[in-house]
């Protein structure tokens, strides 16, 4: 995938195909007022029948006369790049077909009003309605003459995108954003863009393409600035992700102790605990319970809107920490707690509890609990479409069959762990199973033998 640098030839913008607006909302083609975009219909409707084009003339080549048709009529918002090409057609500027100066300002308060709606509406749970209200924003900030207020309405929109699980449209809109912004000369607003592409790639499977762009927005924010601290602990997760935990440990470090300087108590907490999970995997569980100690110790003077779920995840990291150090009451502790989450039905905390306890039947050289273990596992994590977790489970699934003589089923499962382990672009992690289920004794044979012997295609790290 091409990584997020400016327009992109191959797609219209989005403003130019609105979706339905939210209830008690203007409809498409229009601002909250009515007059704005119908002015530049009308300008464009005039210009083309003064010249004598027709619609389809006026679009010729680069559109079909239908659009034109629903651009005079305000059924469609065009973006600045088709303003520009119709605007060369009819021998005028941009600006002649927008409205006057006068009417930004009255525009600023309606996207302001309409993004503090959508704030609402998000918070009261109606999260569809909330990203109707911010695609209408976006289309509404496109006719603005900020280029600020521009990348605005599409880094807002990227977000609500993005957190409603649309990630290819969401990377649509933050490559406008970054576009506007780096016209606008904005280092600040560039830079939550730039975190928000490696936010994107990073939920996309491009981890280099992630990367990158976390380090351009570090780049960009100044270590006094809380944002620094904000992109040092996504690019820490990022790194866990992948399994680098050294260096994913040491940036979560880094900004730790930037939020301390802050004093910016929620995020520090949120760090904390990321820190925990990442000093777990690496393989220090001492560790990740004295991140867990300070984390509880700042949530306790919280009144966080999040901060009872920090305390979940708290109480889980400490059980699965507590577990890895083989505290005596630990594994009665993580069968209660897993019971307690599938009452909940929360499928993807059950799935990694269900991969802890397969691991540890696994060293006990209980197979077949194992291989049970990863089974239900597995369902948990499609259920709630935890891809992730299901990749990790399989692999485990593969290495508990094949221990327990289970040729076929350990084939099948390392089948499946392939091909989700290279749609997520994760093959590194699957190379240290695939060398454990080398190192078995006796020696893979059949499909198995073919799989262990066929190369990853990237098995190397970021």
């Amino acid at each position: 995938m091409a990584e997020v640098s400016g327009t992109n030839p191959r797609k219209r913008s989005r403003t130019e195909s609105p979706k339905g607006a939210g209830a008690g909302m203007p409809g498409p083609g229009t601002d909250p007022r009515g007059g704005a975009l119908t002015s530049i219909g009308m300008r464009i409707r005039a210009l083309r029948q003064e010249a004598g084009w027709t619609q389809a003339e006026l679009g010729t080549p680069e559109f079909s006369k239908a659009y034109i048709s629903q651009i005079e009529s305000c059924r469609v918002t065009p973006s600045l790049a088709t303003l520009s090409v119709i605007a060369a057609k009819l021998g005028t500027t941009i600006d002649a077909l927008l409205p006057q100066q006068a009417d930004e300002g009255q525009r600023l308060q309606d996207l302001e009003r309409l993004w503090r709606a959508a704030e609402r509406l998000a918070e009261h749970g109606e999260k569809a309605t909330a990203v109707d209200l911010v695609e209408q924003a976006a289309r509404l900030s496109a006719v603005c003459r900020d280029p600020k207020l521009r990348g605005e309405g599409h880094l807002r929109y990227a977000i609500a995108l993005f957190e409603s699980g649309q990630t290819q449209a969401a990377l649509d809109e933050c490559e406008e954003a970054i576009e506007a912004f780096s016209g606008a000369g904005d280092t600040q607003l560039l830079g939550r863009a730039y975190n928000m592409a490696g936010l994107i790639y990073r939920d996309l499977g491009e981890w280099a393409a992630s990367r990158r762009y976390f380090l351009r927005a570090l780049r960009i924010f100044p270590r006094r600035v809380v944002w620094h601290s904000r992109v040092l602990n996504n690019l820490a997760m990022l790194l866990a992700r992948f399994g680098n935990y050294r260096e994913a440990a040491d940036y979560a470090r880094r900004a730790i102790v930037l939020t301390h300087t802050y004093g910016d108590g929620d995020l520090e907490a949120k760090t904390h605990i990321s820190l925990s999970y990442t000093l777990i995997e690496a393989g220090d569980p001492r560790r990740a319970i004295q991140e867990l100690d300070e984390a509880e110790r700042l949530l306790a003077s919280l009144g966080s809107p999040s901060r009872e779920k920090l305390i979940r995840r708290c109480h889980h990291n400490r059980i699965i920490a507590q577990h890895r150090l083989g505290i005596a009451s630990a594994a009665q502790e993580l069968r209660a707690w897993l019971a307690e989450v599938e009452a909940a039905g929360d499928g993807e905390v059950a799935s990694g509890l269900y991969a802890e306890l397969c691991r540890t039947a696994l060293a006990e050289e209980r197979f077949h609990d194992a291989a049970d273990l990863a089974a239900q596992g597995i369902a948990h994590a499609r259920a709630v479409r935890e891809r992730q977790e299901e990749a990790r489970l399989l692999a485990l699934a593969a290495t508990a069959n094949v221990s327990a003589g289970d040729m076929d089923g350990g084939a099948r499962a390392l089948l499946e762990a392939r091909e989700l382990y290279t749609e997520l672009h994760l093959e590194p992690a699957l190379q240290i199973t695939i060398n454990r289920l080398n190192g078995l004794e006796p020696s893979p044979t059949g499909l198995l033998k073919i799989l262990l012997e066929t190369p990853l295609r990237n098995a190397h790290s970021i």
